[in-house]
């Protein structure tokens, strides 16, 4: 039996028509979202139907439970199957869904609604369509199409191989070749001169990390592909998902002098004979020796070495207030920047690196420091290597990888991941995520920190760990859905046992935490957790 229904695109998950009559013919999404159920396919259907009707082995009396048992088939399972075209399409309703493909044997197409849906396909092609909402769309290994809307929520994408393509409102995104403002890792795209492009790079494979998709026909909403591959983006004719992208960097032609260039009124780089002028947005170029750079305030540029050069020499680099961008190679460099908006990207050497306040991003092997503010700090660790990082009292996102990491936090809201590493992280009197992604991770909360002053507690897979009465807290991500386990060290130098944890939570549960400015236990919570709080710690 070949049926294919009409369904009301407004109304999606809550009206389904069965009907052969051209007048109810709406636009549905069969293969792509722009191909109509059309008159042909109306006549087929209709023929189709009636030789079940008029069939003298089958009847009247056959093809009306067979029309029933499709509306059921409908209503229980959301799943509308096109014998013609061997595509499946499940769609979800007013709701939060979470919408599967059918098997590995068919194509599908999911298509989301308003609510916050988990779109996941199989390992054949799949479009996933998402409806309005903050949406999760996976696919498989096959070629996936994933089909975006504009209403400003964060749509967040995971594919297996990079076959695909992604759009937004019918526009497909591509890439783009133009950084911005000269930014490493941020493109703006080649169409619309608007959308951009921001690459993360995750732990371990520097080529591999989080793309984030802002700006353009998005207004306030977020396209994020985890698992990007850059290199891939960069290298494969077809880009990854579609996307491609080329830097282009400007460098200076020839020499070893370290010419320094300004931008004019036209924005031409004009090459500078002296020293920079205090206040102006300078761009210095470095050679692949040893290079000493100063800038005053302004918006400056750094290249410390020339572009694609493998080696590096050992730069020093001090720059004034101002939103700067330094680039160095691969020798051992000392940056230094004040405060602003600075952008420090470092080579494979042992480097420092000192920031003020701002919103500072710095990628490298490095001792870094930052001041009081919104900073993102990723270490790509090689094993044997030592690195330092101390961040104020702003929200940080920190990511290392393998190597010997000291991370000092501050009071604000921070973010860290570690990879196969040896890693310490000191605690502040802010909140703290941690996520470990295999090495071994020590976190000792600060000095005035008790053992019976920390309240043990399961948020969904996490554990939390929150200092009596205060909104410092440490939140260990899927401590309890098989995560690496840091060790934990209270103030007075007492270590955690990591399989009293779970009493611990059991004991607590039965409680309600210490409210506001309460850093003491009541006295019925001391009787009844003094022995598992005395037994947990060492």
């Amino acid at each position: 039996m070949v049926l294919k229904p009409a369904i009301d695109p407004q109304e999606l998950g809550k009206k389904v028509e069965i009907a052969f009559s051209q007048n109810s013919l709406r636009n549905i999404p069969v293969k792509n979202v722009e191909v109509a159920y059309g008159p042909d396919d109306f006549s087929r259907d209709s023929q189709a139907y009636q030789k079940i009707l008029l069939s003298p082995n089958v009847g009247v009396a056959y093809a009306l439970p067979a029309m029933l048992g499709v509306i059921a088939d409908l209503t229980a399972t959301k799943t509308i199957e096109y014998d013609r075209d061997s595509w499946n399409i499940i769609y979800g309703s007013a709701g939060d869904d979470v919408l599967n493909a059918s098997s590995d044997r068919s194509n599908d197409i999911l298509v989301g609604g308003p609510g916050n849906d988990l779109l996941v396909g199989n390992d054949l092609a799949n479009i996933l369509i998402a409806g309005s909402g903050d949406d999760t769309l996976k696919g498989g290994a096959g070629f996936d199409q994933y089909v975006l809307t504009s209403d400003g929520g964060k749509d967040t994408i995971y594919d297996n191989d990079g076959r695909g393509s992604i759009s937004i409102d019918g526009n497909v995104y591509g890439g783009g070749t133009a950084l911005v403002n000269g930014e490493p890792f941020t493109w703006i795209d080649d169409n619309d001169g608007k959308t951009q492009y921001q690459f993360t790079k995750g732990v371990g494979n520097p080529n591999v990390g989080t793309l984030t998709i802002t700006g353009g026909v998005l207004g306030t909403g977020q396209v994020i592909i985890n698992n990007f591959d850059l290199n891939r983006a960069e290298t494969d004719a077809n880009g990854y998902l579609g996307i491609k992208f080329k830097e282009k960097i400007a460098s200076a032609a020839g020499t070893n002098r370290n010419p320094q260039y300004h931008r004019d009124a036209l924005g031409n780089l004009i090459a500078d004979p002296h020293s920079p002028t205090p206040g102006r947005d300078d761009t210095p170029f470095g050679s692949s020796g040893n290079d000493l750079m100063n800038a005053g305030g302004g918006n400056n540029q750094i290249y410390a070495a020339q572009a694609g050069a493998a080696q590096g020499g050992n730069d020093t680099i001090g720059l004034g207030n101002g939103n700067h961008i330094v680039k160095t190679g691969n020798g051992a460099s000392r940056v230094s920047v004040g405060d602003g908006s600075n952008q420090v990207g470092l080579g494979g050497g042992d480097n420092t690196v000192s920031a003020g306040a701002g919103a500072n991003i710095i990628r490298g092997n490095d001792a870094v420091s930052v001041g009081n503010g919104s900073n993102t700090i990723g270490v790509g660790s090689a094993d044997g290597s030592t690195n330092t990082i101390q961040v104020g009292d702003g929200n940080n996102t920190i990511a290392v990888a393998a190597g010997t990491n000291d991370i000092r936090v501050g009071n604000g809201t921070d973010t860290v991941q570690t990879g196969n590493g040896v890693n310490t992280i000191h605690l502040g009197a802010g909140q703290v995520t941690l996520t470990n992604y295999g090495g071994q991770d020590t976190a000792t909360f600060a000095s005035t920190v008790q053992d019976d002053q920390l309240w043990f507690a399961q948020d969904g897979n996490d554990l939390l760990v929150t200092v009596d009465g205060t909104s410092s807290n440490l939140r260990l991500t899927d401590w309890f859905n098989g995560a690496t386990h840091a060790t934990l060290v209270a103030g007075d130098g007492h270590q955690l046992i990591d399989s009293q944890v779970a009493s611990l939570v059991q004991a607590m549960a039965q409680f309600s935490p210490p409210s506001a400015g309460q850093t003491t236990l009541l006295q019925p919570q001391q009787d009844s957790l003094a022995p598992v709080i005395a037994a947990s710690w060492r």
